[in-house]
This record gives structure tokens, C-alpha cells and sequence, in this order.
């Protein structure tokens, strides 16, 4: 049986329990949307991750998948190698929160290097400038 598809203007009527039961079809174009963006995030999370480990960067790393123990607006990763610290926040669409925002300008204002990435790429480049790897 195909994928139900459900009009985004029916979406909006219905509540977020009668959406429930339609699985994907029962989200809104801003929820599907934000839900693969996290994904995608996530997933340059794992890439950064497996590269830190790979080059033997230590690092303190805030997980995806359970409520952060950490003060919110940290960074995603906390990066050490030989004796400099670096600071990655991850985004994909989404725009940083205001405790982000606030995190970041703090740490810069104290002399750290924060950088804002929007790819796995671009973090990985970003890592190898700043350790020289």
C-alpha cells in the first residue's frame, strides 16, 4: 500500500494525536523539514566524531539523543589538541537559540575559538587549520 498524502492546510486543522497515527504523512511540511535536518545534523555529528577519534583529538562532546547534561548553549564539541582548545557548534537550517547566541559571544569575548558549521566538511576543514593536521 502507497504513502497517504495528507493536504499541509488539513494538517494544520488536525491535533498533534490524529497526526499521530498517519506516521510521516501526519507531519507538517516545518516538521518533516526540521526532523531531516536533525537527522543530517546527527549525522555530521557521528562523521566529526569518528574523525576527532581518528586523529586523536580529545574532545567533550554533547549527544543528540538524550537530554544534555552540559549547560545549554554549549557548544556541540569541545576540541583539544596539543594544548589549544576549539569549540564547534553544529547547524544545518536552523539559526542558533539565544542561549546559543550568548554561549558562543562569551567564549569568544574570553579568548576561545568557536567556529559555527554547516557541514561535516566544513568542520573537518576548519579542524585540520586550526591543530595543523
Amino acid at each position: 500500500m502507497g504513502q497517504k498524502v495528507i493536504s499541509p492546510n488539513l494538517l494544520k486543522w488536525m491535533s498533534q494525536s490524529d497526526r499521530k497515527q498517519f506516521g510521516k504523512a501526519g507531519l507538517t511540511p516545518e516538521e518533516s523539514s526540521a526532523k531531516a535536518d536533525k537527522r543530517a545534523e546527527k549525522e555530521d555529528h557521528e562523521g566529526f566524531l569518528n574523525y576527532c577519534k581518528l586523529k586523536g583529538i580529545a574532545r567533550i562532546h554533547s549527544r543528540m539523543d538524550k537530554p544534555p547534561t552540559i549547560e545549554e548553549g554549549w557548544p556541540d564539541f569541545t576540541c583539544f589538541y596539543e594544548g589549544k582548545t576549539v569549540f564547534f557548534e553544529f547547524k544545518k537550517t536552523t539559526k542558533l537559540s539565544q542561549k546559543q547566541g550568548e554561549m558562543i559571544r562569551l567564549l569568544r569575548e574570553l579568548g576561545f575559538i568557536v567556529h559555527v558549521v554547516y557541514s561535516l566538511d566544513a568542520a573537518i576543514k576548519l579542524a585540520r587549520k586550526e591543530f595543523n593536521l
